[in-house]
């Protein structure tokens, strides 16, 4: 009886599967968008971009267009990450040379 139950539960979960996949490939052909709509608008988008850009906090920028912190990072999220290992190596630089001219010996050896 579970094994008959089984393979129907199977056939209908194939079916959803099939009815979900037409589903999306009439919507792709027809070249409705997809997914969830966007909270911001393209205006906004590059409003917020060019602010973030002259150092607007991105706490503002949220509160002001009614969005998440998330939403601001995610449009103004580095294009270029070169640009972000440079500014990293640069905050970083004074703690490499105070770890470089440290004298470190290995573990258990006694030169004292």
């Amino acid at each position: 009886m579970l094994e008959m139950l089984a393979a129907v539960t199977e056939m209908e979960w194939d079916l959803l599967v099939a009815r979900t996949q037409s589903s999306l490939a009439m919507a792709k052909t027809a070249s409705r968008a997809l997914g969830r709509p966007s909270k911001t608008s393209t205006e906004q988008r590059t409003v917020i971009t060019a602010d973030h850009a002259a150092s607007v906090r991105v706490s503002e920028l949220a509160r002001r267009f009614a969005v998440s912190r998330a939403n601001v990072f995610s449009i103004v999220k580095p294009l270029n990450e070169d640009a972000v290992d440079n500014h990293l190596s640069q905050l970083m630089k004074p703690h490499y040379k105070k770890i470089l001219s440290r004298n470190f010996t290995p573990s258990g050896s006694n030169n004292t």
